[in-house]
């Protein structure tokens, strides 16, 4: 390697990039890197710290409702640390994305099915990412607990009209059946 390049690759370290910054920057191998930095006398900076508080993290993060920079400002750690943290912390990294996103529409969106969702991420029939269907809650609301087995069906067809006159609970079967009818007649 040329004193150039060596050159090159000390200065991107030195200028507060990561080994594995300089390393996809400049197209080298971290061994390349060390071995730069050592020729030139540099030496390395310390680890990045771990973060080990988790209350602190879910004090700020979570319930203060602080942003990602906010809390490692707080932490006195760099945003890659708390993030690389937050799993361990187990804070949802994605509550950022709803409420306080450009495009948050509280919580409600049509699915791609034509179906209307309502976040809710502590019910029991919530998707993994924490929407529930609409009829499923007006259902519940107004004729008790709907079961896990039981289907809510649109009277009207139109899949994103949910009053609740316009609902009805009822069995696989008896909804099948109900379709099966439907077709039949057409």
């Amino acid at each position: 390697m040329t004193s150039d390049r060596l050159a090159e690759l000390a200065a991107c370290y030195v200028a507060g990039h990561s080994v594995r910054e300089v390393c996809a920057r400049c197209h080298a191998s971290p061994r390349s890197v060390v071995a730069a930095m050592r020729s030139c006398g540099i030496q390395a900076r310390p680890a990045p710290k771990r973060l080990h508080d988790v209350a602190a993290v879910r004090a700020f993060y979570e319930h203060a409702g602080l942003s990602l920079k906010a809390t490692a400002a707080r932490l006195g750690v760099s945003i890659d640390t708390l993030q690389r943290a937050l799993p361990v912390a187990v804070v949802p990294r994605h509550r950022l994305m709803r409420e306080r996103a450009s495009q948050w529409k509280g919580g409600r969106r049509v699915s791609t099915q034509g179906y209307v969702m309502i976040y809710a991420p502590d019910h029991p029939r919530a998707t993994s990412n924490g929407y529930v269907f609409e009829h499923v809650l007006v259902a519940e609301r107004h004729h008790g607990a709907v079961p896990p087995t039981a289907v809510v069906h649109h009277r009207n067809g139109c899949r994103t009209d949910n009053r609740p006159e316009n609902l009805q609970v009822m069995t696989r079967a008896e909804h099948v059946a109900h379709h099966r009818g439907e077709r039949r007649h057409a």
